[in-house]
């Protein structure tokens, strides 16, 4: 048996290393590459998920990484316009040189309030190669179950993914979705000698005339919590299997500060859905009331993902979702 979950950051590594090619590191280097990915991995607006075997499958129990990024708008237009080698790499490079054309998470809630938002698929599915043809199937479609969660409720107007050889090419054209953009022979024509391997292709799920589509996952639920950013920033690091000390940490909190802030949660919750965080046994010790709180709370965002996608707030404006991203990815700059 097979199943998703969000990537766990002590696993960046060997999921990459499913297919290194699609790291990104051509402009920046490996180092800062890395560096990148970790900040991605914190990014309100980056979604990756590993598929998991029960049982190890020739030493493998990570069988699958998936990873999209929802990204600006201006970005998505001049990758259409003007279609090279390389997608991952300029997103990659963005954000290790300060200026990421990765949405805040006002900006994620904003245009896809307002608006709509546009992906770029980093990771579309990479696999260890020891899979037989039945399993990358089922990897197939444990990735296909992840992304109707992951992007349910999001209104969608452009996605984009870069195949890399002749071999992603023909899986890309096999799902009737992808239109192709770009063989990227112009590119090569202008550039004769460049150093990339000219079996790439740029693809598109692209919604013609400016509409978008609104991914819905068969319930099209809209959320009931109202949790803030950084509630929902709390849940998402926590939904990764992260303990408290770890969670402090990843998001520079002292541990006194990090237990205000779940129980700022629990009371949001408990006025939002009273049934949700029940009166727990009064001889329980204050740890463990705790920790079962956050076992329920955790079980439902899990099954209800709409808990967790970023909305615009009633004081929020369109001022919003002008900031610049560059500020929040400034540490990566070498």
């Amino acid at each position: 048996m097979m199943s998703w979950r969000p990537i766990r950051p002590a696993e960046l590594e060997e999921c990459l290393s499913l297919s290194p090619k699609r790291m990104g590191d051509e402009i920046v280097g490996r180092a800062r590459a890395g560096a990148a990915w970790h900040w991605l991995l914190r990014s309100r607006s980056f979604r990756g998920v590993v598929i998991e075997s029960d049982v190890a499958i020739k030493g493998h129990r990570i069988v699958g990484f998936a990873a999209n990024v929802f990204v600006s708008a201006s970005f998505a237009e001049r990758e259409i316009a003007d279609p090279q080698p390389g997608l991952n790499g300029r997103l990659i490079s963005s954000i290790a040189r300060g200026d990421a054309v990765v949405l805040t998470a006002k900006q994620l809630a904003y245009d896809n309030t307002k608006g709509c938002v546009h992906l770029i698929v980093v990771q579309p599915g990479s696999m260890p190669a020891v899979l037989t043809p039945e399993e990358c199937q089922d990897v197939i479609r444990q990735v296909s179950l992840a992304n109707l969660a992951c992007f349910d409720g999001y209104r969608v107007r452009q996605v984009l993914l870069e195949a890399i050889s002749a071999t992603e090419i023909e899986q890309v054209k096999s799902f009737k979705v992808w239109k192709l953009l770009s063989t990227l022979e112009e590119y090569h024509r202008r550039n004769p000698g460049n150093s990339w391997n000219r079996d790439r292709a740029l693809f598109a799920i692209d919604f013609a005339g400016g509409h978008s589509f609104e991914v819905t996952a068969g319930h099209n639920r809209e959320p009931i919590l109202g949790l803030r950013s950084i509630d929902q920033e709390l849940l998402e690091a926590a939904l990764r299997g992260t303990t408290d000390m770890e969670l402090s940490e990843e998001l520079g909190l002292k541990l006194p500060a990090l237990k205000k802030r779940w129980a700022s949660v629990f009371n949001r919750v408990a006025i939002a859905k009273p049934d949700l965080l029940p009166g727990l046994d009064d001889n329980l010790d204050r740890q463990t009331r705790g920790r079962q709180k956050k076992h329920r709370l955790l079980a439902y965002v899990r099954e209800h993902p709409e808990e967790l996608r970023p909305f615009l707030h009633p004081q929020s404006s369109p001022k919003g979702s002008s900031i610049q991203s560059s500020s929040s990815s400034a540490s990566l700059r070498k």
